[in-house]
């Protein structure tokens, strides 16, 4: 049996900054990832803003090792047929990138047993319980049965929030947004705009960028209804039809490893409790147009666990101060979310537009998810 002060489940970005920052901090830290960081991820960008965040960590020169695509911007249609500029080059932070997410992430995990961290992957989680104040979590890997014990636990398991769910806390979806993502392989030759493509249709809106090693990831958002029983290539292929900017980018081009993936906006009505608390996704998902997606992960991942370590040095308040900063980071988000939906009104009486033109939260913290999906 291993014991530490922290047991953190899921070693995604989230888990990996939380187990970094904890273990910086002097505590004992064990993370449990069920991949060895070989599966299919979808590439994601990082906007200039990322690279305060990962300053931040201290990672910025392991992320630039990964020789990630640059971005200098955004090109748009959205509001109007034809496209416009986003430029990233009067931003202080300077370029945003785009990553191949199993190399990121896998970058973050090994930060993470640098700092001090054990790093256990290829771990299934076969129980978990709360006794006497210590979890106690049996995981098998390699083969191996393991048992770890630990004064606290972090919740980084992404949009399934294990933990927060089996302990009974409700995960409140605001919408039904999936996306079906797809890789692009490019030639080696190919000279492919640098920038990431976002393109509004009738039924939800497209969304391309080169990665490294020549590929590029193409995903439609939608919501889950309105593809109905079409097959997923079929789908892909029918909507891909409306958008002619992302066809012309991807035509002639290979399209491999198509994959539905949830991006619903949702979070947690208590994303911390006796003994743990929740960060990343687990917490608070957000809506890929957002573009903060890695970016609210890692600092998530931070925030929790400065506050899960004065927890253990005494400091009562620390995981409810966490708790509420939470809550209002993501009222916060729901307010813009409305207001970037609402400059799209070509398709006002179409239901994916529809469903986005009205606030989902009400005037206080306290409100919010009074609108949400069941």
């Amino acid at each position: 049996m291993t014991s530490a002060d922290v047991l953190v489940l899921g070693g995604g970005p989230a888990g990996s900054a939380a187990a970094r920052t904890l273990a910086r901090l002097g505590k004992s830290v064990v993370v449990v990832e069920r991949s060895t960081y070989h599966d299919w991820r979808p590439g994601e960008s990082l906007p200039p803003q990322a690279r305060t965040t990962l300053a931040e960590l201290g990672v910025v020169e392991r992320l630039l090792e990964l020789e990630p695509a640059t971005s200098f911007g955004i090109r748009a249609c959205w509001g109007q047929s034809d496209p416009y500029a986003i430029d990233f080059i009067f931003d202080a932070s300077g370029t945003g990138c785009q990553v191949d997410r199993p190399r990121f992430d896998a970058m973050l995990a090994s930060a993470a047993a640098d700092a001090g961290a054990a790093l256990v992957t290829g771990a299934r989680l076969l129980a978990l319980e709360l006794e006497r104040c210590c979890w106690q979590a049996c995981v098998e890997t390699a083969g191996q049965r393991r048992v770890f014990r630990a004064r606290a636990l972090v919740d980084a398991t992404g949009r399934s929030a294990l933990v927060a769910r089996r302990l009974g806390v409700r995960r409140r979806a605001f919408d039904r947004l999936i996306g079906l993502v797809g890789l692009v392989d490019l030639p080696e030759s190919a000279a492919v705009e640098s920038n990431l493509l976002l393109e509004a249709v009738e039924d939800g809106w497209w969304y391309s960028a080169p990665l490294p090693r020549s590929r590029m990831t193409v995903a439609f958002m939608t919501d889950a209804d309105l593809i109905g029983s079409r097959a997923c290539a079929s789908a892909f292929a029918a909507r891909l039809r409306q958008a002619p900017y992302t066809t012309e980018r991807v035509q002639g081009l290979r399209l491999r490893d198509l994959r539905v993936r949830s991006a619903a906006t949702a979070r947690l009505d208590e994303p911390s409790g006796a003994g743990w608390l929740a960060v990343g996704d687990a917490a608070e998902a957000h809506d890929p147009l957002a573009g903060i997606g890695l970016t609210n992960a890692i600092d998530s991942g931070r925030r929790g666990a400065r506050a899960l370590a004065a927890a253990l040095d005494g400091d009562t308040e620390a995981k409810a101060r966490y708790a509420a900063d939470t809550a209002v980071s993501f009222w916060r988000y729901l307010r813009q979310r409305t207001e970037q939906y609402a400059r799209e009104r070509r398709w006002a009486s179409s239901p994916f537009w529809r469903r986005r033109c009205t606030d989902d939260a009400s005037s206080s913290p306290g409100g919010i998810g009074s609108d949400a999906w069941g």
